[in-house]
This record gives C-alpha cells, structure tokens and sequence, in this order.
C-alpha cells in the first residue's frame, strides 16, 4: 500500500514543489533585496490565533466527512474506533458469542485480538487513543476527536512560540501558520490514527518544558499519556532528545521524576498487551529493528519526500537552512531538530521497512510541531538573505500554494483513493443476510473489508479463505439461515481492484 500510495499520489505534489523553487529562483533574482517592512506589524493575538484554529477545524471538517467519506480507510484507524467503541459501552473486551468461538480466526478483523483464553475482542494497539475518542464515538460523532485535537495543537503551538519569542509576533505566526498549513496535519486530523493524539500530547508536553520551573514536573504524566496513547515510540523518540540534555545538563530531580513516570507507563504498557494477550509485545520492539538494507535508505529517502511534498513548500527550505547553521541554534532548537532527525534515522533500522498504509510521511507525524517551530527558528535568517518584504512575500506565496493548490490537489486525490473501499464497506454492511463471505484473497487488500464491531451485528463478515478451508475439514461454519457469498465481480464494479491470478507455468 505504501508504495501504491506513492507513486500514484506523490508525482503531482512533487511537481509542484519543483515549479515552487524555480519560481522562487526566478522572483529573487530578478527583484532586489529591500527591509523596508516593520516587524511590530504583525502580532500573535488571541483572536488571530482563534481564527486560525477556528479555520483548521473547518478544514478537517469537511476533509473527515467529504473527502475522507467519515471512513476508517486503514485496518489501524479501524482498531481505534473499534475499541473506542467497546469503551464508549463501559467494556474493555467482549467475549465472541459461543457459536463463533471455535472460528474466531474467521470474523477477527485486522490488529483486533481474539483472546485465546476466553474468546473475548480487544484490539492490539494501547488503549489512550481509544479512550480519548470513546466519548466522541458514544455520541455518534467520533470524527470531532481529530477537530477538537487539531485545535489543541494550533493553542499549544502558539502558547509554545509566544514563550520562546515573546515578542516576535511574526515568528509566532510563521510557527503557528506552518503547523496549521501542513496538509498532512490537516488530513491526518480528519481521520481515527492515533498521531493526532501524539502531535497534540508532545506540544503539550513541549509547553510545560519550555514554562521550566515547577511546570516542568507535570512533562512526567503527559509523557505518560503520550506512551500509552497507542504504541510508546512515537512520543519516545520526541523526547529522547530533551531527556539526554536533562542529563548533560545534570538537573538529576527532574531526570529522576521523568524516569519515573516514564518507568511505569511502559510497565503499565507491558500490562496491557498482557491483558489482551499479545505475548510479543514484550520483545516485539528489540525483534522489529534489524540491520538497515538497500530498500530501507530507499524507503528512508522516499520519507523524506513526503516530509517536503506535505507540508507548506516553506517549510522544506526552513529545514535546511537548520540544518546547515545547528551550531548556532539555541539547545532547545537543537533538541527540536533532534527529535525529527532521530524518527528519520530509526525508522531505517526498522524491519517493516514501509508504514503501510497512512497519509504523508505517519511514522513521523509526533514531529509536526518540530518541524513548525524550526520554521519560525529560521525566519531571522530568511530576513537577513531575503529582506524583509521578500521574505514576507515568500512566504504569502508558501501559503497560496498550499491553501489553493496543495489542499484541493491532495483532496482529490484522497477522495478517489479511499472512495471505493468506503462504498464497498457500506454497501457489504447493507447486505440482507445473516453472514457475508468475502473474496478476501481476490482482491487488493481484501482482508479489510472484514470489518465486524464489537456487537457481531448483522450481517457477521467472513473471510473467504477461511469459508473455503471450513468446507475441507471437519469443522463447518455456524448454520444461518441467510449466506451471502460476495463475487470478485460485483467487488469490482465498486470500483475495488481484482488480484489477477498467476498464469498458469509462471513462476
């Protein structure tokens, strides 16, 4: 999927990055550096910073329920909600009715677990992300978890930038504005991932640092909350940074509180993937990483494409101006840029090699914020290359890009890719019969059409492959009264995509 996504996706985007450079080449050489612009102009103020957020949650909006159909495209996003769900119904699990017990391996969706001890449901991920959205899912609205998440980030972010420049308005806008143009912010907002949950938790955590003092305490229990949210990785690898300086820097009460707190969140981690019976949980992250390979620098260097292409075209220049003066910067800008090269680099190490599925650059989602406040720690050398009024104009053209080019492009796109999976899993679940087979292995990923809620409601989705091995041997499905075995054809006429079978002598 990773791949597909790619290169079916990415060749616009792209181009349009490369038409921005030249473009950008082409105005700075035929216009001449001028600073006749004053930097009082522009301010931070609250009711600027409301627009703004008030604007994003419009935009994720209409991307969860226009482009994105209100549908959990990925078996991920469907784990979420599909334990949000059981929450939101004041249960952790739920035992598979007793008929269906003996073939769970038949009607169990993708990364929910059916417990071998007592057949029960529970997904595989950490319950935080579930938790936070239970309330949203009970009330028949779980897609306002991201609009609600998206605002909380544009408020921490701008709480953040006015304690680091307090009084550089501009700058505080530059950071503000580079998080909320991000289109994979926004997109990924609009769906059910945890890394909205993550983006949101480490901007709250960076808040409370940069306050210092006593303030700083509380980074232990939101770091905790960042660990459990739904793997510990993500939060872990924004934080690494900080948590080495707290050592260089000797503040050993701090570094003993946050080792702490951080101490029982993986033990309470290790409980819950204990409860839900996922034994490899324990050594599953030392037996992910291994050795990197020649598909891994390449996977690397396509991460770092999305990086560029998903976010507004400023903020890839942004980063390599960073990137070529980190002596300079101060230690918590160096902790910040830190935090984005250490998810790039990990990931090369990591056997899966690709994210999967996921929209823009996901493993790296926990770093949006990262990447907006290097924006807003490089505008200073913008304005002293560029002048003033160059660089301001620059960066109007980064921001017209990306709200008249960027967001409807990736929009569309979008749309047409999650739009035949979205009809095909509605049009399965309107089927009038007690249980539907489903053509699993006929088709493109065919195995998330599988998709069952906590209830087992009718109609109960099977697997195909499994149907066809149940008829082989001596254990028959359930008798219903009403079957539904689906064709490849009818699949295909929702615009699904069939598997070709291998002819016939090929290897």
């Amino acid at each position: 999927m990773f791949y597909r996504l790619f290169y079916f996706g990415e060749p616009v985007p792209i181009g349009l990055l490369g038409v921005f450079a030249a473009l950008t080449q082409w105005y700075l050489a035929a216009t001449p550096q001028t600073s006749d612009v004053r930097s009082d102009v522009l301010d931070a103020s609250p009711v600027l910073v409301g627009c703004i957020a008030l604007s994003v949650a419009t935009l994720v909006t209409v991307i969860a329920l226009v482009v994105l159909h209100d549908y959990p495209f990925s078996m991920d996003e469907f784990g979420a909600v599909f334990q949000a769900r059981l929450f939101a119904a004041g249960r952790l699990s739920v035992s598979i009715p007793a008929e269906w017990r003996e073939h769970a391996e038949a009607i169990t969706p993708v990364f929910v677990n059916a417990r071998p001890a007592d057949s029960a449901w529970v997904s595989l991920y950490l319950p935080g992300n579930a938790l936070i959205r239970a309330p949203f899912e009970r009330a028949g609205v779980g897609w306002m978890t991201g609009v609600l998440l998206a605002i909380l980030c544009v408020a921490a972010i701008s709480g953040i930038a006015r304690r680091l420049w307090p009084n550089e308005g501009v700058r505080q806008l530059v950071a503000i504005g580079a998080l909320a143009l991000s289109t994979q912010f926004l997109v990924v907002a609009g769906t059910p991932y945890a890394m909205t949950a993550h983006l949101a938790v480490n901007l709250c955590w960076l808040y409370v640092w940069v306050r210092g003092g006593p303030v700083a305490y509380l980074a232990g229990p939101i770091g905790m909350v960042g660990i459990l949210l739904h793997q510990p990785v993500p939060h872990l690898l924004f934080a690494a940074p900080f948590g080495v300086r707290l050592l260089r820097d000797r503040q050993w009460r701090l570094a003993a509180w946050m080792g702490l707190c951080y101490g029982a969140a993986l033990y309470l981690s290790l409980a819950w993937h204990e409860y839900v019976g996922f034994a490899a949980a324990t050594g599953g992250l030392i037996s992910a990483l291994a050795a990197p390979q020649l598909i891994s620098w390449h996977v690397a260097l396509m991460h770092l494409v999305l990086l560029a292409t998903w976010q507004t075209p400023l903020a890839a220049l942004s980063l390599v101006v960073c990137l070529r003066r980190v002596g300079t910067l101060r230690p918590l800008e160096q902790d910040l840029l830190g935090g984005l090269l250490i998810s790039l680099v990990f990931y090369v190490f990591f056997r899966l090699v690709t994210q999967g599925h996921g929209w823009g650059w996901r493993y790296g989602h926990q770093a949006l914020g990262n990447i907006a406040l290097i924006c807003a720690t490089a505008w200073p050398t913008f304005e002293r290359a560029l002048g003033s009024l160059r660089a301001r104009r620059l960066a109007l053209a980064s921001i017209g890009v990306t709200i008249f080019v960027q967001v409807p492009v990736r929009a569309t796109l979008l749309r047409n890719a999650t739009a035949s999976f979205a009809d095909a899993a509605r049009w399965l679940r309107a089927q009038d019969a007690d249980v539907v087979i489903v053509p699993n292995d006929s088709i493109w990923y065919g195995r998330d059409l599988v998709r069952n809620d906590p209830a087992l409601s009718r109609p109960i989705l099977v697997y195909g492959t499994y149907a066809a091995d149940s008829m082989r041997t001596s254990k028959p499905l359930p008798v219903v009264p009403r079957v539904r075995r689906i064709s490849v054809k009818e699949l295909v006429i929702l615009g699904l995509e069939p598997i070709q079978p291998a002819r016939r002598g090929s290897r």
